[in-house]
């Protein structure tokens, strides 16, 4: 998907931020409420059974609400592609360790309580990270 003055809906695309087994991740620009915001598009074909599993992890995700979880603000369809939009995350740890190598303990124990803090909500709400 190129994301040169591609649209998603409202959303106009600024740039791929990272891309799994079955999407992609864009940063993008909400048009109508001027805010950027994070879509996770579905690039693989699907099977009913996994196109399922998409809709559940965006309806799962969209009820936990937690400081260290991204909110997922609307699930839909964009020419036959299914996508979610969410929160925007402020940088990434393959980015820090890309720029800065191994993290020294006392960092990684800093980046690890939020973290499992956030694991601890999604699994007492029984949705398992996939990716």
């Amino acid at each position: 998907m190129s994301t040169r003055q591609e649209r998603i809906g409202r959303y106009e695309l600024l740039g791929e931020l990272a891309r799994g087994g079955m999407g992609a991740v864009y940063r993008a620009r909400d048009l109508e409420l001027g805010r950027e915001v994070a879509i996770k598009v579905i690039t693989t074909p699907l099977d009913p059974e996994a196109l399922g599993r998409f809709q559940l992890e965006g309806e799962a995700a969209a009820r936990v609400s937690h400081p260290n979880v991204l909110r997922v603000h609307e699930r839909s369809v964009h020419q036959g592609r299914p996508y979610l939009v969410m929160d925007l995350a402020a940088g990434s740890l393959r980015e820090r360790l890309r720029k800065g190598g191994a993290l020294p303990g006392p960092e990684a124990a800093r980046l690890l309580a939020p973290i499992a803090e956030a694991l601890g909500e999604l699994h007492a709400a029984q949705i398992l990270h996939r990716d």
